[in-house]
């Protein structure tokens, strides 16, 4: 802007003002005294006088109006507005700016009490004060130049215009940004308030950073805690997989049956252990061996010390071995067994073993110096050190009646372990055990007072003595009190001194007898006592095979019927050699014993109860639960030239009998398995115990060499009648041989059959159904579940407010998310996983941080309760639908809520979103489902007029929508996106049937439908196929409301009424199974049970972790590539090749390497007879030959060379291959030995692995444990 000389010099028509103190001071007590002629009421007076031409010396206020020299130059600059219309605006608005702001400072002025400016305040209002005086000088030189009022210099004046708006603006700039710096009140009172401020802060600052250190600490805790425990976890999981297989389930005392010692017996005894058990001195041995005669009662010795060290908890680990449960005698199980209970008793010693074993895993092979110093040495060590003050106690009871075979290797390395403990003081191992030589001598070699203390209970001290007679007269003065009795009539002081003269310090002498007393009078009334007593007064002292003579005699005396004493050689000969005690209703269906065929069974019950005295212990009823237990001085007894040939049980005749018993099983469960696995809920115990032991009983009848063995109905078979029996008697519609294994572990038995699969766990019996996980914490139930992106989170919504974070793999519950006031009806994560959105009963969307696990945000538009949401694949949407009949769009970042419309009439049913984005569906109790642009958030077109659905979901590929039935409940409806929904399938026509289905979703390969069901179960259901069969999934026990699919397609979660979340591992379609199909694939166990490998007619071959519900194709190439069938399929003993048979276009033998699937070698054309039916086709021991097995011709060996297999002679492979013996023969009705030498035997080598021929049934035994039955049907 130019300024001429004039506009410098010349005085303005307005008096002289200052921005100073006194000008503010005046200015705030004039406006308080006038509050209406403050600034702005007087310009609005002027601007309005000026306006109507009034002189302007009569609209300013005369004094003591402190501004009249600022109102008197802004009055001059307004009138230049009024003459000039173009500038009244600018003019205008900078007069109003210019009051406004001076009120501003008048005020900051007071609040700051004396208006203690800074300097540089004051200089800046100067500077301000100069400005606009300034301007309205510029705008008076205006008013007196006469040119403004000429049009003709119109283009000079918009310049000047121009100009004075460009300074005005330049001022309006200026003051505003002096406001934004000293509008507060000054820079003093801005700072003296900082300073506070500043304090404060700093206070509020430490605070804040203890707080971040503290919750730094508490994350790093956390986080320490969870890494801890994931490591704790993965250990638990390593040792379950290492330790699992050779641990015994149940080893304790109370498990066997070991009855610890009555009141007031073997008290000395006892109490010398006890002071070897609290005396943990470096001078007290660490080993106490207790040796006895056999039934001096060490076994309730040590029973007793182990019940009191547990009560004390000081007891670490207890091994019972016991000859009637073959399991415990095996020494392989006895270190891992031991160290499973200290693994369980200290996180420390976990850690222990662990580490030993992922050092070196072969400590699992066999028992071994090794493994007794890494897995029981060094756990004793860690415990010890763990509770220096403590004793850590172990108790190995009945060592002798370890496996004979390997007693002496066993006692050896136990004997080395003496010396080992001595550098843990604290450390006590308790060993009971006969004095046998395979014990004592490696013992005597190491024993020494240092390292052992040694207690032999011998029958003949006088301790013994009166501790048996105290126990035998304190049992007939029960015996007399319980029946009434008058000591001195019966038995009386002489004939009692008697009896305990005839025990001898044996307790199993003195216990028979007491038992037999009570049951003779039982049996036959106290009318019997004298003649009992008159029995038992005969005989030699103290020998107990006597005694068992004289109750077998006793019992029996009228008997005279050859049966009963053979149903006695048959039961008790179960019962003395069974590798597993069973009760009395198992034993009884496993012998299945009748007199003839038509004869009622034998009533095992009944049996028992009359010899309780020698196959029962304790005193407890007896009834179909009851297990018989045999003490072993009657089991050397029973098999022994001292018993009566009436009553001696021939072992090797018994587990001859046992065999064909168990074999039986297999063929009646092959009836059910093979024709309706479905139906098989629980593996009866006959026949698990069948499975795990009819090799052991059978090799112990026919001998290790036998390959072979025939049972048959028909005794005049010639050798002609044998060959066209296996000739003729199968077809090619038998049905598939059923294949059963063992797990790794044992845990659990495994069968298939074609396609067809179970599991059944090994101690219940029970079918496990699935593999899955159950996830507790709802207190109401759970309306929705979504997987995290990852599938490695879940989000749980339920009724009960909240929903939960878990992590799927553990179980574990992360947090729970906790803000709505009502139930939840729907949650989902973000695409991105950084955020979980959940709709409320409450009428809210909130949107959850899933780092913080904190809402970020809380909607609320609609206006009653949420029941859907739906997420857009790009992460930019929700999509909420309401029963306000409406659906909304949010933004998960924020912005504005837009609702779709033209909408629904009725509440909003369900919502979901296509995979690529593009479309949203929605549902409505209107009967319509409405296609929506996503994008524009407008309808496609008419709404698809449907049924009344609910649970709308797309398919993963976008083409297909489903929902269910909303009228019935009962169907589910799918159809294309531009067609007409159609049922397709009912819950009536599910096996079993439905009422209601109450959730739905998409498996990911869109092959199959999971199903959420009012029974309480899923359904997968493969909709595929022309007919939709379905598997079934139990485990929830209310109505299942929510189901979905993880991301990666390997879990399906679900939400119940029971308040749970479950998730499962998602089957393949594979498993989907075809109802009734008997002409499926081919099934075989890895060497290690721990896959299962399947073919099918379509060339595919599938394998399943046994242990699970996953699997994976495995797609074997080329050769099946036209889709021949595999007809048989197994794997190498090396578990390195997958041998095959295909069928079409001929028979054609294979071989294929395991981790890829390629075709290794294939046999020469023509060398697999087609005219003979295929049996089996398995692998030799070491892997090199394989092994083709006909109904009706002798074995065919190939041999892998130079990319082929090759067909080799027999004698060929004499030096790695062992011809087969003579086949045995039995009878199925008499369970007798048959002598039919002249009998053919197919197949004709030893590695074809042990057959049986069994009433119209082949059962193979595989190497590794595992069988195959196949039911031939008639020709």
């Amino acid at each position: 802007m130019k300024k001429g000389n004039s506009e410098k010099t010349e005085k303005p028509p307005w008096d002289a003002w200052k921005l100073d103190k006194g000008f503010l001071s005046n200015l705030a007590q004039y406006n308080t005294k006038h509050p209406d002629t403050t600034l702005d009421h007087v310009l609005d007076g002027i601007r309005f006088g000026l306006e109507a031409h009034q002189p302007l010396f009569s609209l300013i206020p005369d004094s003591p109006f402190p501004a009249r020299g600022l109102v008197g130059a802004l009055a001059h600059l307004i009138k230049l507005g009024v003459t000039v219309h173009r500038a009244r605006a600018s003019v205008r608005d900078f007069a109003e700016q210019v009051v406004a702001w001076v009120h501003d400072i008048t005020t900051a002025f007071v609040s700051t009490v004396g208006g203690h400016f800074t300097w540089t305040t004051w200089k800046n209002l100067r500077k301000m004060r100069d400005l606009i005086d300034e301007i309205c000088r510029w705008a008076n030189s205006r008013l007196c130049d006469k040119r403004w009022t000429r049009i003709g210099n119109g283009m000079m004046i918009a310049n000047e215009i121009a100009e004075f708006n460009a300074r005005i603006n330049e001022a309006k700039g200026l003051f505003t940004d002096l406001t934004l710096i000293n509008l507060s009140g000054g820079l003093d009172a801005i700072r003296a308030g900082l300073w506070l401020l500043l304090q404060l802060q700093d206070n509020i600052t430490k605070e804040i950073n203890r707080i971040k250190v503290k919750q730094r600490e508490q994350f790093s805790y956390i986080l320490d805690a969870m890494e801890a425990q994931k490591q704790a976890d993965a250990r638990r999981s390593y040792l379950a997989q290492k330790l699992s297989p050779r641990v015994v389930p149940n080893p304790m005392y109370d498990q066997q049956g070991k009855l610890p010692c009555d009141e007031d017996t073997r008290t000395q005894v006892l109490a010398d252990i006890r002071t070897w058990v609290d005396d943990i001195s470096a001078d007290s041995p660490n080993f106490l061996w207790l040796t006895g005669d056999p039934g001096c009662g060490k076994s309730a010795i040590t029973a007793s010390i182990a019940r009191e060290c547990k009560d004390r908890n000081v007891l670490w680990g207890q091994y019972f071995i016991n000859r009637n449960n073959v399991e415990t005698t095996d020494p392989n199980s006895y270190f891992p067994s031991i160290a499973r209970q200290f693994a369980d008793h200290s996180v420390d010693v976990e850690a222990c073993i662990h580490d030993n074993l992922k050092r070196k895993p072969s400590l699992m092979d066999r028992i071994s110096p090794e493994q007794a110093a890494e897995l029981f040495v060094d756990a004793i060590g860690v415990a010890s050190k763990l509770y220096p003050d403590r004793p850590v106690v172990i108790v190995i009871d009945g060592l002798d009646e370890t496996d004979r075979a390997r007693l002496k290797d066993t006692a050896i390395i136990f004997a080395h372990l003496f010396e080992g403990l001595s550098l843990h003081r604290n450390a006590k191992v308790l060993v009971s055990s006969r004095t046998e030589d395979d014990i004592r001598n490696p013992f005597a070699r190491q024993i020494n007072d240092v390292y052992v203390k040694h207690i032999h209970l011998d029958t003949a001290s006088q301790s013994s003595i009166d501790d048996v007679s105290g126990f035998l007269r304190r049992k007939i003065a029960r015996i007399v009190e319980d029946n009434d009795l008058n000591w001195e009539d019966w038995p009386g002081d002489k004939r009692m001194d008697t009896l305990t003269l005839r025990a001898s310090g044996l307790f199993i002498w003195a216990v028979t007898v007491s038992k037999f007393i009570q049951e003779q009078i039982d049996t036959m009334g106290t009318e019997c006592l004298d003649d009992v007593l008159d029995m038992l007064d005969t005989g030699t002292l103290g020998d107990i095979n006597t005694l068992y003579s004289i109750i077998l005699r006793e019992t029996y005396k009228t008997t005279s019927n050859g049966w009963e004493f053979m149903k006695f050689r048959r039961i008790v000969g179960a019962i003395v050699d069974l590798c597993e005690p069973l009760c009395l209703e198992d034993l009884g269906a496993l012998l299945g014993l009748r007199q003839t065929p038509s004869s009622s069974p034998v009533d095992i019950v009944t049996f028992v109860r009359r010899l309780r005295t020698v196959l029962v212990a304790g005193t407890g009823a007896i009834d179909k639960a009851t297990i018989p237990r045999l003490h072993k001085s009657f089991y050397e007894f029973i098999t022994s030239q001292h018993a009566d040939s009436r009553f001696r049980v021939d072992l090797e005749g018994t587990n001859g009998e046992l065999a064909v018993c168990c074999l039986l099983q297999f063929k009646s469960a092959h009836l059910t398995t093979a024709c309706q696995p479905w139906l098989i809920s629980t593996l009866p115990a006959p026949f698990r115990y069948a499975f795990r032991f009819w090799l052991i009983h059978l090799r112990k009848r026919v001998g290790e060499s036998a390959a072979g063995v025939m049972m048959m109905k028909n005794l005049s078979l010639t050798r002609e009648d044998c060959h066209d029996l296996l000739k003729t008697t199968g077809n090619h519609r038998s049905p598939d041989p059923v294949h059963i294994t063992f797990t790794r572990n044992q845990s659990r038995i495994l069968a298939t059959s074609g396609e067809r699969r179970g599991t059944w766990d090994t101690t219940t019996g029970l079918e496990i159904k699935d593999n899955h996980r159950i996830f507790k914490g709802h207190k109401d139930y759970v309306s929705s579940v979504a997987f995290s992106p990852d599938s490695k989170r879940l989000v749980s919504g339920s009724a009960d407010k909240t929903a939960i974070v878990w992590d799927v793999q553990s179980g574990l519950a992360i947090t729970p998310l906790k803000g709505h006031s009502r139930g939840l009806h729907s949650v989902k994560y973000s695409p991105d996983g950084r955020h979980i959105a959940s709709g409320s009963e409450d009428f809210t969307v909130r949107i959850w941080d899933t780092h913080t696990h904190l809402p970020v945000k809380s909607h609320k538009t609609h206006t009653r309760p949420v029941r859907a949401i739906a997420c857009s694949p790009d992460g930019k949407h929700i999509f909420s639908g309401s029963d306000d009949h409406s659906i909304r769009v949010w933004g998960w970042e924020g912005g504005p809520c837009q609702a779709m419309t033209p909408g629904h009439l009725r509440p909003v049913t369900s919502v979901t979103i296509s995979p690529d984005g593009k479309l949203v569906a929605s549902s409505s109790e209107d009967s319509t489902v409405i296609l929506w642009d996503a994008k524009a958030c407008s309808p496609l077109g008419k709404p698809l007029q449907s049924p009344r659905v609910y649970g709308l979901q797309f398919s993963p590929t976008g083409s297909h929508l489903a929902a269910i039935d909303g009228e019935t409940g009962n169907a589910v409806y799918l159809w294309k996106i531009d067609n007409k929904p159609a049922i397709v399938l009912s819950g009536r026509h599910l096996v079993p049937p439905v009422e209601r289905i109450c959730s739905i979703s998409f498996s990911s390969d869109e092959s199959s439908l999971i199903l959420g069901c009012d029974d309480h179960s899923i359904r997968i259901v493969n909709i595929s196929q022309e007919h939709h069969h379905s598997l079934r999934f139990v485990g929830h026990v209310g109505w299942v409301m929510a189901v979905t699919v993880s991301p990666d397609g390997k879990y399906i979660a679900s939400g119940s009424v029971d308040n749970n979340v479950h998730v499962w591992d998602m089957p393949v379609v594979g498993e989907i199974l075809r109802k009734g199909n008997s002409s499926g694939g081919y099934t075989s166990f890895s060497p290690d049970g721990a896959l299962v490998l399947s073919s099918s007619p379509n060339g595919l071959a599938r394998l399943w972790k046994s242990q699970s519900s996953t699997s994976q194709n495995l797609q074997l190439s080329p050769a099946t590539s036209n889709g021949a069938w595999i007809k048989h399929i197994c794997f190498s003993p090396d578990h390195r090749r997958i041998a095959g048979v295909c069928s079409e276009p001929y028979l054609m033998l294979h071989l294929w390497d395991v981790d890829t699937g390629r075709l290794v070698a294939s046999a020469v054309k023509g060398t697999v007879f087609e005219s003979q039916e295929i049996v089996s086709l398995s692998f030799t021991p070491d892997s090199r030959y394989l092994v083709l097995t006909y109904r009706a011709a002798p074995s065919g060996l190939w041999e892998e060379k130079d990319g082929a297999l090759a067909r080799i002679d027999s004698s060929q492979a004499r030096n790695h291959v062992s011809e087969v013996v003579p086949p045995v023969f039995f009878d199925t009705q008499s369970h007798g030995r048959l002598d039919l030498q002249a009998a053919v035997w197919f197949p004709s080598l030893a590695v074809s692995g042990l057959w049986v021929f069994l009433d119209n049934c082949i059962v193979r035994a595989e190497e590794n444990g595992s069988i195959s039955v196949l039911r031939l049907a008639q020709a």
